[in-house]
């Protein structure tokens, strides 16, 4: 019980600000809610077009017709937990754990989204109870995998996570029965690059002049700088950070997209130069 209260009031105090939501943390409230990877469509639109933040999400969840199917109003509390815990970790819940949870959802001082949030947030790997950080990654990458791929056909997204536990190769397994490769993770893509703080002046009928200073990514500055986690999307996206390739100095750039996807494509003596912002880096590929 003293683990489950810790789990709630440690998401409650993240709760204040609320959560921006991301294809990765979308992608495990598909998992836990659904029992499934995401399709395509339905990630790119609860996580890039919703308008809501994630605790927002993972309410609207629950008035989607599969949600009303998988959990009926004549269902338990008690299968309620129970199927989220299988869905999350392959495994049923600690018999503590179950009786407060319960006892909160009966009770309704906490609804089954806030439910959902605080036992995504307080996944880890323990001798008592398994490896519940490790399968809600793999879980997590093989969703992400499946929807970056293009796929929206959901009894494939129910299928292809059948198999998938915390055994590595189970996510090598999984992807290829659907000819999918795994996405590279934060460190593949961005190690050895080089890593420009940048900054834009003299905007004008969408030109801007960029100046910018340059750090190569090595091992060392990724780990002390940039959040390492499973997948693509879940990197931390610093502030005014540019990928840029083939050039160095200030340009004259053409400057296309919105608040959360910009391409500048920058023009010099050496020709045509691409500057991609790290969040759109990430949108590029997705």
């Amino acid at each position: 019980i003293i683990i489950a209260i810790i789990l709630l009031l440690t998401y409650q105090t993240s709760l204040q600000a609320g959560t921006t939501p991301t294809l990765e943390n979308t992608t495990k409230l598909y998992v836990a809610t659904f029992n499934r990877a995401p399709d395509a469509g339905g990630l790119d639109y609860w996580a890039n077009d919703a308008g809501l933040d994630l605790e927002g999400i993972a309410k609207s969840f629950f008035d989607q017709p599969e949600t009303k199917e998988a959990y009926p109003a004549d269902s338990s509390n008690t299968d309620f937990v129970e199927a989220v815990y299988q869905n999350l970790f392959n495994r049923a819940s600690e018999a503590a754990g179950l009786e407060y949870w319960v006892a909160e959802l009966d009770s309704g001082r906490i609804a089954k989204s806030t439910f959902i949030l605080a036992v995504i947030n307080g996944a880890q790997d323990t001798e008592e109870f398994g490896n519940d950080a490790t399968i809600l990654t793999h879980k997590t990458t093989v969703g992400l995998s499946f929807s970056y791929a293009g796929f929206n056909d959901t009894t494939d997204a129910r299928e292809i996570m059948l198999e998938v536990t915390d055994d590595e190769g189970t996510v090598t397994a999984a992807l290829e029965g659907y000819g999918i490769e795994v996405l590279p993770t934060a460190r593949e893509l961005l190690v050895g690059k080089t890593y420009y703080d940048a900054w834009v002046s003299d905007g004008v009928e969408g030109y801007a002049k960029l100046a910018f200073s340059e750090t190569e990514i090595t091992e060392d500055y990724y780990t002390d700088n940039i959040q390492q986690e499973s997948s693509l999307s879940s990197y931390e996206i610093l502030e005014h950070s540019i990928i840029l390739i083939d050039d160095d100095g200030q340009s004259s750039c053409d400057v296309s997209g919105n608040d959360t996807a910009i391409q500048f494509t920058c023009k010099n003596d050496n020709g045509g130069m691409v500057y991609w912002l790290f969040g759109v880096l990430w949108k590029m590929l997705e």
